[in-house]
């Protein structure tokens, strides 16, 4: 049997994600007043709302050897079984006590879907996480508008691996770390930045499988109950403050 691999990706979902990035940067470059004093209207205000998007990297080594796991029967011809891609938006309030301190409370929403073909059948898998944060940042300011932050953040997570005819939903803690840049402009801001997650739920011994075949509902109910739902990874990508 002959098997295709879709990318874990969708190439539109890239696009939209590029094109989001693209029209902000430019909207922001375009509506920027330089002749405005430094002290901007932005820097006089204790609290501001966001939307962020976000592109990540991870490798959830047990979801992974499960669906390599379950196609051990089909060539691979194109592509990977692998999870190795996830895309997130998010949602930001943001407490500014002075202008080098600020204390985020955020909502992710983060998924890595995947398309398996094999012949004329599609199977769609995806591993998702919702994650509640709060975050702390310290701004150093280099000068205009323009300054560097860095800091930890603390997470509480929803974790869900969801096949064809499975899901499993997982809940854990989280931590992280993020650095980046904000760009003050006169009633907005935009904040590009890099964040290293390390949110892991590891439920079991997966070492003692049972000696059934891969696509059988024991097999599949062992991993679901034992797999380790891994989404440690980092995410670079781009907070849109007003």
């Amino acid at each position: 049997m002959i098997i295709s691999l879709n990318q874990s990706i969708p190439t539109i979902m890239k696009r939209i994600f590029l094109l989001l990035l693209v029209t902000f940067l430019l909207y922001g470059l375009s509506s920027a007043q330089y002749s405005e004093p430094t002290q901007s209207r932005f820097t006089s205000k204790l609290f501001y709302w966001g939307a962020g998007v976000n592109i990540g990297g991870f490798y959830p080594g047990e979801i992974n050897d499960f669906l390599n796991d379950y196609y051990s029967y089909a060539e691979e011809i194109l592509g990977s079984y692998d999870m190795m891609v996830y895309y997130t938006i998010s949602g930001h309030g943001s407490f500014f006590f002075t202008k080098m301190t600020e204390l985020k409370v955020e909502l992710e929403c983060s998924g890595s879907p995947k398309l398996i073909s094999i012949n004329s059948s599609t199977d769609y898998y995806s591993f998702n996480r919702i994650s509640p944060a709060l975050k702390f940042n310290l701004h150093i300011p280099t000068g205009g508008r323009l300054s560097v932050f860095f800091g930890p953040g603390a997470s509480f997570n929803r974790l869900k691996f969801k096949g064809p005819d499975f899901k499993s939903t997982r809940w854990c803690p989280g931590f992280s770390f993020q650095v980046g840049v904000m760009l003050r402009f006169r009633k907005f801001a935009i904040e590009p930045g890099f964040t290293f997650n390390y949110i892991n739920s590891n439920e079991g011994d997966t070492d003692n499988p049972p000696s059934v075949g891969a696509d059988e509902p024991e097999f599949i109910e062992y991993y679901l109950e034992t797999i380790e739902f891994n989404y440690t990874g980092g995410q670079i990508g781009c907070t849109f403050y007003f």
